[in-house]
């Protein structure tokens, strides 16, 4: 059974449910109360159109005056207002562009509905390269081999004799050479013969690192099998110390890093405050490698690779504005719901009419499932929003519970997103 099939089961319910307890807190008209609410349901490029269909000519069966926009269209004004729109619909929340997340943030906050298919969402955030939408990581991919805007010339320049390795095993048999490969340029080789704790190397001062305008540190990267992440770390002229550390693939892959990627390293006592962040501007050594006290757990022989170095403007990193956004209960980030396991689907809501738990058959694909909150029971909680199971997962053996794949928020008009309610599926096809 796909996504299609279960949420069609139960989303006219659903659908009816919203628009029904939905209108009055928005503040129509009793005008705009007669006529029909509007819906926007989201075009999206990797979900078959019969599902966007059935979402559209069920949200029009309960009433809706549905619109379907894809991403330009929304993101192109401020579209999402819900004054003139009571519900959006996500047919596939795990793939959007990150910019999306503040207009429908902002949506929420104003007492906006939501129905969102396929959790966590933004899992696989999208950018726009080349004229269309493309995944993160596919773009990450295709880049690898790409010159950043500004190439700093330290690989191709600076002979490897006037680096400086630091390790706490100076004998430990590592070696770093620069060397030509096709399609990379000039790319730092590393490999370290037993990591035990760390092992880098680091430029001399290097003068004007980052070209006027620029901001982003920017490279390409890959890893051997025992070698998981890297450690890239600017040092200022005040010798404050700055690290980010980035996951390793045995790909090339590009990384983009903003300056706020980069964690304050105990150097400079008169820096590293709460408000106290990379400088750029400032940068005159670059240090790069691998370290227990960075990521890396794996003691032994250790090889990555390292090339296209250099530095680039935001809008020329469109990796780097990937940044955690606000927090969205239930559908971002990851750890707002969790990974289903050894589950059959089953039915919590009879109340809307539902058919019992034997008769459902379990989906194909992943299942997730938001995190429970408080429901409606009690007496005066004054708790602003009620968490209302729809699907239920059960463990094949035992009839344990292992999560809500399907829940119901009901926010009141005191809390923080002002009577809005929202649908959320943990529910794919894989």
């Amino acid at each position: 059974m796909t996504i299609r099939m279960i949420i069609r089961s139960i989303l006219s319910s659903v659908i009816a449910l919203l628009a029904v307890a939905g209108l009055p807190h928005r503040g129509y008209a009793q005008a705009q109360v007669l006529s029909r609410p509007r819906a926007i349901v989201l075009e999206v490029a990797n979900v078959q159109n019969a599902f966007v269909g059935h979402l559209q000519s069920t949200l029009t069966r309960a009433g809706y005056d549905v619109q379907r926009r894809d991403y330009e269209a929304v993101l192109a004004s401020d579209a999402l207002v819900p004054e003139d729109v009571a519900l959006v619909a996500l047919p596939d929340a795990r793939a959007l562009p990150h910019s999306l997340h503040t207009p429908i943030e902002q949506f929420l906050k104003r007492g906006g509905d939501l129905i969102a298919c396929g959790l966590p969402g933004w899992s696989k955030p999208l950018l726009r390269s080349q004229n269309r939408w493309i995944e993160a990581e596919e773009y990450a991919r295709t880049q690898a081999a790409v010159a950043p805007a500004q190439p700093l010339g330290v690989l191709r320049d600076v002979p490897i004799s006037q680096w400086a390795r630091s390790s706490n095993e100076p004998l430990a048999g590592s070696t770093y050479e620069i060397v030509e490969q096709p399609g990379q340029g000039p790319v730092l080789h590393a490999v370290v013969g037993n990591l035990t704790s760390w092992d880098t190397i680091s430029t001399p001062t290097l003068a004007a690192s980052f070209a006027p305008g620029t901001d982003r540190t920017v490279f390409s990267a890959k890893g051997g099998p025992n070698s998981r992440v890297l450690s890239v770390e600017w040092v200022e002229r005040d010798g404050s110390r700055w690290i980010a550390v980035v996951p390793l693939t045995p790909q090339w892959r590009r990384y983009e890093l903003a300056p706020e990627a980069f964690r304050f390293y105990e150097s400079n006592p008169q820096r590293g405050g709460a408000n106290d962040r990379f400088r750029p501007e400032n940068a005159s050594r670059l240090a790069l490698g691998i370290a227990f006290t960075h990521g890396e757990s794996k003691t032994g022989r250790h090889e990555w690779w390292l090339s296209n170095l250099g530095t680039a403007a935001a809008e020329q990193a469109p990796l780097a504005s990937l940044t955690q956004a606000a927090s969205i209960d239930g559908l971002y980030p990851g750890y707002k719901s969790f990974r289903i396991s050894d589950a059959r689907i089953g039915l919590r809501a009879p109340s809307l009419g539902l058919f019992p738990m034997s008769r459902v058959p379990m989906p194909q694909g992943t299942l997730y499932s938001p995190h429970p909150r408080p429901s409606g029971a009690g007496f005066d909680k004054e708790r602003h929003t009620r968490f209302v199971p729809l699907l239920e997962a059960r463990s094949s053996r035992g009839n344990t519970w292992r999560g809500v794949p399907g829940a119901l928020y009901i926010h009141d008009e005191g809390g923080r997103y002002r009577g809005g309610r929202w649908a959320l599926f943990g529910i794919t096809d894989g």
